[in-house]
């Protein structure tokens, strides 16, 4: 079997969902200082970026929730601000360039229209009706979809890093092992499919295109590069048709519709094109053999995959009632419901009567009922063929769907589901019978059917450029490309915009302007550019060193330049920072954590141990010779020494140590981490003129000479959890 790409490396980028709750909480403002809290008051401006600068979408206002009281304590929440519904307005449900089935909709990558955002907020404090603070938060992305709430308080914004950055980067409700295409994990010929990606990946990718892998039923294999490749841009979701249609040529035998494909005798636009590996850039043939199965996903211009690996069963069987229902899921993006049970298709009229005088005689031809308006909805049920109770229940998202299109006649009709409730499980039920009731998207009020026109000649006119800006990866960078935003229509035989004024924004469809290089572009013109280092050290161990050796923390640094931002340079800080937590994993540590040697970096045998989370190892040499121990001692600010603190070397100090597990004559054992502002500290008896030292992981971070019989030596770091701490003397 073909192996699949090696993933790409990258940094996925977070977004908010607004289709679930998106909230900024405001900290409760000088706690402890001002008692009257009903004197503050807390202002949002949400701040969202239209393509050349940010602007002021709302301002909000609120005060304090309510203190709590908790046993003997009083809990201060501050204030919050929910303002999902200001984003959506700006994130708008643009219906996709589908046109005829034979379109571009099957033939190519198209992007799917404003589904990201970029948006900030600017805090403000109010006292007394007087201004007292502004603090500005960082830049971040709005997405236009949602995920159930029971999944979003596991997930929340990371979703699209723990989930979708999980070398996915398919946007789909359902996991990976779940069927992609009708819910069935199949696609047969004529019928459509899509995989969805959304580049919020760190790494600079413009083009992607789609690899398909091909099994024959005699064990072949073949690849083929059935669409054309697609520059794409930074935070744009991007929908890639992966169904039968597109992917699979219909030979002449082949049952069932073509929608136009490629067959023989149809010329299918951008196929004589050679990828770099010169294999031909054209559908699977199935003259060839019996198709049984293909693999495909994505890959950018270096041949890495970017995507989860798809998988699709390619359907043999002829669907002599096939229905295609493409719909926009949960996440905003096409996925297809495919029914081909017994399905049917109806009219329900309306009427509008009024009355009217049907004179003195009453003849009874005449009527005083008048029909001023007749209207007319066609109305589909649809009947599925289910094979698994996860295919029902996935039925939901079908029925949270806001815009969905039905296949009829070579043409996509938009269509409303008007099926009032969605079965979920039910034991008795038929899933073979489920069905989904839809209706016409628009209203009918005549019949006709009449043949295509001939085309007529107008005034010739087309679209160019009115505005553009430079684009930015998702990094915040410019990245050397300029973008149009909007076009205009303008006469081209007098070059006179047309009157009156038409302009639209730049979309993908027939009149989409691509990005073009501009050196006004270059990343060294971003307004606010990164322009230090920042780094810190991880907090997992490298896990895969080998015998004698001791893993270590790795340190994790941003490079100047990695960021941009058009709010100021703390903000590009700031994704540093986020971009350090998403890279600091066990995965991480183990691929660039250090590996120490034990008999070099770690005096003593450190051996094998296992602790309590939360909790550090302290193993320390010999300090015998005197009467008195040593040990640690645990501060706890405004009471002292804690009871119980851990000593060792006297048999009779030993039963104070009950919160460590310990040697008969060497401290050796595990302790709790303290909170916040207390600190171990290290009492070494009788061994005045030495040189105290502390080893953490195998690494010498502190030492000091010992002064005095009694002293006591702070660490010269908090433990944390997890760590490994060697002192002795020397």
């Amino acid at each position: 079997m073909i192996a699949a790409d090696e993933l790409s490396l990258g940094t996925p980028i977070g977004l908010d969902l607004i289709n679930n709750p998106v909230v900024v909480n405001v900290d409760p403002w000088e706690l402890g200082t001002i008692t009257d809290r009903s004197t503050i008051r807390y202002e949002l401006d949400v701040m969202v970026f239209n393509g050349e600068e940010f602007v002021l979408a709302s301002t909000m206002d609120a005060f304090e929730e309510p203190a709590k009281v908790v046993g003997n304590s009083t809990i201060y929440r501050g204030a919050f601000f929910e303002f999902g519904g200001i984003l959506k307005g700006f994130l708008t449900n643009d219906e996709p360039v589908f046109g005829n089935a034979g379109d571009r909709y099957l033939d190519a990558i198209w992007q799917v229209p404003d589904m990201t955002l970029r948006y900030y907020t600017i805090v403000r404090i109010y006292v007394d009706d007087v201004l007292d603070e502004t603090v500005t938060n960082g830049e971040r992305w709005a997405y236009k979809g949602g995920i159930s709430e029971v999944d979003f308080e596991r997930y929340g914004r990371s979703f699209f890093t723990k989930w979708l950055g999980d070398g996915k980067w398919i946007c789909s409700t359902t996991p990976p092992s779940a069927p992609l295409l009708g819910k069935e994990g199949k696609s047969g010929a004529g019928q459509v499919g899509f995989l969805s990606w959304l580049h919020n990946f760190s790494s600079t990718i413009t083009k992607v295109k789609l690899k398909v892998i091909g099994l024959y039923a005699n064990g072949e294999e073949e690849v083929v590069y059935p669409i054309a490749e697609m520059e794409v841009s930074p935070m744009g979701v991007y929908a890639v048709p992966v169904g039968g249609a597109s992917v699979v040529s219909p030979s002449p035998t082949t049952p069932g519709p073509s929608l136009g494909r490629r067959g023989v005798g149809v010329e299918m636009p951008g196929v004589a094109a050679l990828p770099d590996d010169g294999v031909k850039l054209e559908p699977f043939d199935t003259l060839r053999g019996a198709l049984v199965s293909y693999r495909c996903w994505l890959i950018d211009s270096n041949g890495d995959r970017v995507s989860e690996v798809a998988t699709v069963v390619y359907d043999q069987v002829y669907r002599r009632n096939l229905q295609q229902v493409v719909y926009m899921n949960s996440l905003g993006v096409p996925e297809v419901l495919v029914a081909t049970g017994q399905n049917s298709v109806g009219m329900e009229f309306s009427r509008t009567e009024g009355e009217s005088f049907r004179g003195f005689g009453y003849e009874a031809n005449l009527t005083e009922r008048r029909v001023d308006v007749v209207e007319g909805i066609r109305k589909y049920v649809l009947r599925l063929s289910l094979g698994r109770l996860s295919q029902m229940r996935h039925l939901l998202d079908v029925g949270f769907a806001k815009e969905m299109w039905l296949l009829q006649n070579d043409q996509w009709l938009a269509m409303v589901n008007v099926g009032k409730a969605m079965p979920i499980h039910d034991d008795a039920n038929d899933w073979a019978g489920v069905a989904i009731e839809l209706e016409a998207g628009y209203k009918e009020t005549a019949y006709s059917e009449l043949p295509v026109p001939e085309a007529t000649e107008d005034r010739p006119t087309a679209w160019r450029p009115l505005s553009v800006v430079c684009d930015t990866d998702s990094r915040g960078r410019y990245y050397g490309m300029l973008k149009v935003l909007t076009v205009e229509r303008y006469y081209t035989d007098t070059n006179e915009p047309v009157r009156p004024a038409e302009v639209l924004k730049n979309k993908p469809g027939p009149n989409f302007f691509p990005l073009t290089p501009s050196a006004a572009c270059a990343v060294g013109n971003t307004p606010f550019l990164q322009d230090v280092a920042v780094s810190r050290e991880g907090t997992f161990f490298n896990a895969t060193c080998g015998t004698g050796l001791i893993g270590g923390k790795a340190t994790i640094t941003i490079p100047i330049g990695s960021w941009g931002s058009f709010i100021d340079l703390e903000d590009t800080y700031a994704k540093a920072r986020a971009e350090i937590d998403i890279l600091d994993t066990q995965a991480y540590a183990n691929a660039n954590g250090p590996c120490n040697s034990v008999g070099v970096y770690n005096p003593g045998v450190y051996g094998s141990v296992d602790f309590p989370t939360g909790r550090w190892w302290l193993r320390a040499g010999d300090f015998s010779g005197s009467s008195e121990p040593s040990g640690i001692v645990a501060e706890d600010v405004g009471s002292g020494y804690v009871p119980g603190c851990m000593w060792f070397q006297l048999p009779d100090y030993q039963a104070n140590q009950t919160d460590v597990r310990y040697g008969a004559t060497r401290l050796n054992g595990h302790y709790p981490v303290l909170a916040s502002g207390r600190d171990y500290f290290f009492i070494p008896y009788y061994k005045a003129g030495k040189t105290l030292r502390f080893f953490r992981n195998g690494l010498l971070v502190g030492s000091t000479v010992i002064v005095g019989p009694y002293p006591s030596i702070v660490f010269p770091a908090e433990p944390a959890g997890g760590e490994r701490w060697y002192v002795d003397a020397v």
